[in-house]
């Protein structure tokens, strides 16, 4: 007889494959099953070193980079941040028009709009003319309203963010 190895309160047979669902779940699949199902798995390590096709690499991570920073250098700058949330709210967007029911990319996406907002929010109190510039070259929608004057008389504009999200 074949040796049965104990993981838990389960036990398996050398017959069964494993198939990592998610992190922490496993699912036994006898191995017959998984000759016939293997090409619509997809659990070749071609396909486990790819991409998720709403993430961005290196190389454009690196383009938005060059293109938005305020000095060499610059990573971090919110310039910078928000363009890169930008893009990777552009490709989430694209992402679950073909993928409706992919609830956890539009949680991750929720949350990215409303980390871009915050650090949007940031930029126009500490920097407006950056904040209206940056809204014009990423094709950010705001609302630009005028502060009320000061002791001289002079208006000065405030922009703010529009509460819809580009697509």
């Amino acid at each position: 007889m074949a040796p049965v190895s104990c993981i838990g309160s389960y036990k398996y047979t050398p017959l069964h494959t494993y198939l990592l669902v998610e992190r922490h779940h496993a699912t036994v699949v006898p191995s017959s099953i998984i000759h016939v199902a293997a090409p619509w798995l997809s659990v070749s390590p071609a396909a486990a070193q790819q991409r998720a096709p709403y993430m961005l690499d290196k190389a454009a991570k690196d383009k938005i980079i060059k293109k938005f920073q305020t000095h060499d250098g610059d990573t971090g700058s919110p310039q910078v941040q928000v363009a890169i949330l930008t893009e990777e709210i552009r490709e989430l967007v694209e992402h679950l028009k073909t993928h409706k029911k992919d609830f956890s990319s539009r949680r991750g996406l929720l949350k990215k709009v409303s980390e871009r907002r915050r650090l949007l929010k940031y930029l126009e109190r500490e920097n407006v003319e950056a904040y209206i510039e940056l809204a014009k070259r990423l094709k950010i929608k705001i609302k630009v309203t005028e502060k009320p004057a000061d002791e001289v008389g002079n208006v000065q504009p405030v922009a703010k963010a529009a509460a819809s999200t580009p697509a």
